[in-house]
């Protein structure tokens, strides 16, 4: 049986704490590359030495402002070139902290799924992660959905946006709502050479509150309203891209909150520059806004600072253990069951 869904524990939100990975060979990734090509600019020399050094600048901006990051370090054991962007997991606060697994398309990126990610958010951050539910068994039937990337999550009302593409399927997308009780969204979406948008995340993103989202790369005008009526709905603004600003990641951007809870939009440097005199003001209402520039990552792998962050909904230990005490490991996982 599948687990059974509990209604959303009160959280904090937007997170205040998020998970980053260090990569250990960040290069272009021609498993993934047919699907995102879109997105993709022209191929950089070194790129890895030059993501690292943006990497780290985001870490440090973010640690600046306030927020708490951990931040692990990618195997050395493989190469996963697209270990950068975390979107493999997410975190609930569903069953007292739940972290749930999913299906990767590309083989080199179901490397990236780790356990000693969860030991060390357990043991060395201090999250409680009560269950992890495992949707990567799809992966053989060929059913993909990758995460924070494929989903975008309103995590209030608890509903998910996903756009279908050949990384998000439909069979995977009706796995993830009998898990966790959310209701989907389904949209057709399209880039400006046509293709479907390989990641929902791409497209739109939905906070606290506000919403920015590209209504032009929605099918067609009937669902173009519907979606727009939804989220206005919902108490958010909605902030509307055009599509030469969703190829600028003007979607891909985060909200999240300081340890002194003051809100802070982030996104990348080449998003900013994409939006008009008026959405920035529009954007600036809803908390700070911090831009690092990360033309490497964005040129080299198709996506930009909303990928990279994975917020970190979980809640914290109660006490520490004294020391010298034994550490309860986090559960097993739990897999899909059998249709």
């Amino acid at each position: 049986m599948s687990p059974t869904a509990s209604p959303p524990t009160s959280s904090p939100f937007p997170a205040s704490s998020v998970l980053m990975v260090r990569p250990n060979c960040f290069e272009f990734n021609a498993q993934t590359a047919e699907t995102a090509t879109s997105f993709l600019g022209a191929k950089i020399d070194e790129s890895h030495e030059k993501a690292l050094l943006e990497f780290d600048d985001l870490v440090e901006t973010l640690r600046n402002y306030g927020v708490n990051v951990a931040m692990t370090n990618d195997s050395s054991t493989h190469c996963t070139p697209d270990a950068i962007f975390p979107t493999w997991l997410s975190f609930h606060y569903q069953h007292k902290g739940v972290a749930l697994l999913y299906p990767m398309m590309a083989e080199n990126r179901r490397l990236e799924r780790r356990r000693d990610f969860l030991q060390k958010l357990s043991l060395d951050h201090g999250f409680r992660i009560s269950d992890i539910y495992d949707l990567s068994p799809l992966e053989k039937d060929g059913e993909y959905l990758e995460g924070l990337g494929s989903l975008v999550l309103d995590r209030l009302n608890q509903v998910a946006y996903a756009t279908v593409s050949p990384r998000t399927t439909l069979e995977a997308l009706g796995r993830f709502s009998q898990y966790l009780d959310y209701k989907i969204i389904i949209l057709q979406a399209y880039d400006l050479n046509g293709r479907p948008i390989y990641h929902t995340n791409l497209l739109m993103s939905v906070w606290a509150d506000f919403a920015v989202v590209c209504t032009d790369a929605v099918a067609n005008s009937q669902n173009q309203s519907m979606l727009r009526n939804r989220l206005t709905k919902t108490g958010r603004e909605v902030i509307t891209i055009s599509m030469e600003q969703m190829h600028n990641f003007a979607a891909n951007i985060i909200q999240l909150q300081n340890k002194n809870g003051e809100k802070l939009v982030v996104m990348s440097e080449r998003a900013y520059t994409s939006f008009r005199a008026e959405q920035i003001q529009a954007l600036s209402k809803h908390g700070k806004i911090i831009s690092v520039a990360i033309p490497t990552i964005e040129n080299v792998a198709g996506s930009s600072i909303g990928s990279l962050i994975n917020p970190i909904f979980l809640p914290s230990k109660v006490a520490r253990r004294p020391k010298g005490s034994l550490k309860k490991p986090i559960p097993k996982k739990k897999t899909i069951p059998s249709p």
